[in-house]
Order: structure tokens, then C-alpha cells, then sequence
């Protein structure tokens, strides 16, 4: 990946938002602190797409506690580098609007990544790109279910299954025209709804989004079995 991130030149209109506001309650401590090879996780994860930005278009949004931590790891890795650190908020889909309302004011594309998905890659962000623009509103990456689905009521009774051969496991970085997800937010926001992903709020807004097959390893750090796997 090396080779690849020397050759990599910024994109104009382009920014990238780590989602890092979470509390690492289901880790037990700061999971973007741990290492993987020495390296910390939200190292990782920045490393592979600051190359795609110009300096400074790239927006971490992070809890309070942790936006002086943060801003001091990043130094150390990237002393050339300058970072929106902003604080996020309550929830997920709060942290990426006050993220978008940071974003360069010529920002016309945008990625969204999770801080703990270190295994992402240049070459997953550029497939995602090229199928958003090709879509017209946003691409998202994700793997197709192999196991059997069920769905329940909430005493866990099954009510229905799914057919898996439709029904896919989402990922980051997912990557929209930022026009198009900050009025997508809006109405969720009107609407009272809340997202877990980005592209779920496209969706409820009525935009396309493309979903792109990504065979590769793109795990999102939760338990700490999964760092051992990682």
C-alpha cells in the first residue's frame, strides 16, 4: 500500500470525515488507541485515504475527552499534516452533520469512514468514488450475507426471513455528493430519524447509492476479539 499512497495526488473538492465519536463501551477502553503492529488503529485508518485530501480537508469528529488526544497522535504521525479535529455529538449521525458543516466550502464530494475500520483501503475509496459519480448520489461498500437471515418480534419469536441473496453487510468509507447527504440529513433530522449509516439517511431522502462488492478483509474494531483478528 505504500507504493500506492506515493503515487496517490489530492483530489479538488474532496474531503474525507473519520466518524472517531464513540465511546468504546463494548471495548472496555479507547479502541483507537490500541495498536496493530505497533500502529494505533485510528493511525491506520487515517493513513490510507489523508493522501487523497488536501491539507486540511480532512475532518475528524471525536468526543470532547479525546479531541486534545487525538490532535496530539496525529501530529506525531502526520507533522506535515493539518486536521479539522471538531467535537461530535451524541450520536453518530450528529457527529457526521457537524462534520459536514465543517467540510471546505468547495467540497463537493465527501467520504465518511469509521475511525475503527483500519483495514480500509485507497484502492476501496477509489472504487467508491468512481461508482458514486457514475450514480449520480453515493456509493457504499459492503459483502454479501452468506448465512441464513431471520427477523423477530421483540420476545424473539421469528416473524419472516429475509432473502440473504439480496441482502448485504455494510461498510466504509462510503462516499456521496455532499449536497445530496447534507439535504438528506436535514430530512431525517425533520423527521426525527436517526441512522446508523450515512447511506441509510440517502435512502430515506430518496437518493441512489450504488453498492460496491468488496471482497477484502474491512473490519470494524468493536469487541477485543476483534483486534486479536486483526
Amino acid at each position: 500500500m505504500a507504493k500506492l499512497l506515493e503515487s496517490i495526488k489530492p483530489i479538488d473538492n474532496f474531503s474525507v470525515i473519520i466518524a472517531a465519536g464513540g465511546s468504546s463501551a463494548r471495548f472496555g477502553r479507547n479502541k483507537l488507541l490500541e495498536e496493530i503492529a505497533g500502529i494505533p488503529v485510528l493511525v491506520r485508518t487515517v493513513a490510507a485515504f489523508v493522501e487523497f485530501c488536501h491539507t486540511g480537508n480532512m475532518i475528524l469528529a471525536g468526543s470532547d475527552n479525546n479531541i486534545r488526544l487525538f490532535r496530539d497522535i496525529l501530529k506525531v504521525h502526520f507533522p506535515n499534516r493539518a486536521f479539522r479535529i471538531i467535537a461530535g455529538g451524541e450520536t453518530r449521525q450528529q457527529s457526521v452533520i457537524n462534520a459536514l458543516d465543517a467540510c471546505h466550502y468547495r467540497t463537493e464530494l465527501v467520504a465518511v469512514q469509521d475511525a475503527a475500520r483500519p483495514f480500509s483501503t485507497p484502492e476501496l475509496l477509489t472504487k467508491c468514488i468512481e461508482e458514486c459519480i457514475l450514480c449520480g448520489g453515493g456509493a457504499i461498500p459492503g459483502k454479501r450475507i452468506t448465512d441464513t437471515l431471520k427477523e423477530t418480534n421483540e420476545n424473539g419469536m421469528i416473524t419472516g426471513t429475509p432473502d440473504r441473496h439480496k441482502t448485504w453487510t455494510v461498510e466504509t468509507p462510503q462516499v456521496f455528493y455532499i449536497k445530496s447527504l447534507k439535504e438528506a440529513y436535514a430530512k431525517a433530522q425533520e423527521a426525527g430519524r436517526l441512522f446508523t449509516d450515512d447511506a441509510g439517511a440517502m435512502e430515506f431522502a430518496g437518493f441512489p447509492v450504488k453498492l460496491v462488492e468488496n471482497p477484502s478483509f474491512n473490519i470494524k474494531i468493536t469487541y477485543p476479539e476483534d483486534l486479536r483478528r486483526a
